[in-house]
């Protein structure tokens, strides 16, 4: 069941995602439940998405490719530690195949994206930092 939500503008979904996070990367240990919640990490997504979608429509292509490269995991190294506890975090990180690990690492990670390139570097550093 898809539910629509309607903002005034845009301005409001990108106050929203960088409220995101803010809380999910810079949080208490409060947020560390939405850190780790596949729900909450595919609600960051859609509402990424949906920002992009929007800017689309609205003939915006120019700000498009500067707003979705700026969410990219790539553009956030300063992040990555983050990214590596949590998802070695994950109870069966261990015995995970690496497409587990993958949507697992995008749940952290969100609403950033994680690119091949930043996936093997988030990979290499969990198992270099055991």
């Amino acid at each position: 069941m898809a539910e629509l939500l309607e903002f005034d503008d845009l301005a409001q979904v990108e106050s929203l995602l960088k409220a995101s996070i803010t809380f999910k990367f810079d949080g208490t240990e409060e947020a560390q439940i939405f850190v780790m919640s596949p729900i909450y990490g595919a609600a960051l997504g859609r509402l990424r998405d949906g920002l992009f979608d929007a800017m689309r429509s609205g003939g915006e292509s120019g700000k498009i490719e500067r707003v979705s490269a700026w969410y990219r995991l790539s553009h956030h190294t300063h992040r990555w530690h983050f990214v590596v506890r949590s998802a070695k975090a994950h109870p069966k990180w261990g015995v995970m195949d690496a497409a587990e690990r993958r949507e697992w690492v995008e749940v952290v990670a969100s609403p950033f994206t994680v690119d091949d390139d930043v996936f093997a570097e988030i990979e290499r550093l969990a198992v270099d930092d055991v």
